[in-house]
């Protein structure tokens, strides 16, 4: 279960979400386990954010570097129609 409780604003962590919707808890599937905890082994012993740039080992600023440097060309090679993130 991935649970949303914050949200990063222009580099700033942020306790208050945009809607109380926004807070909430997010199923996934078992095959997902295995990813995270690999990605934890790169990412956990840092104590920082599970996901961070591969160059400056910082974690992301906002959801468009993300969409533009990685999301985007995920779908493109998976020959996936764009969807949001």
């Amino acid at each position: 279960m991935i649970v949303v409780n914050g949200q990063i604003v222009e580099g700033i962590y942020k306790e208050k979400l945009k809607t109380s919707k926004s807070r909430r808890r997010i199923p996934i599937i078992k095959v997902l386990l295995s990813y995270l905890k690999n990605q934890f082994k790169l990412t956990g012993n840092l104590n920082s954010y599970v996901f961070l740039t591969p160059r400056s080992q910082k974690h992301y600023h906002g959801s468009g570097k993300i969409r533009e440097q990685i999301w985007v060309k995920a779908l493109k090679k998976a020959n996936v129609p764009y969807r949001n993130l």
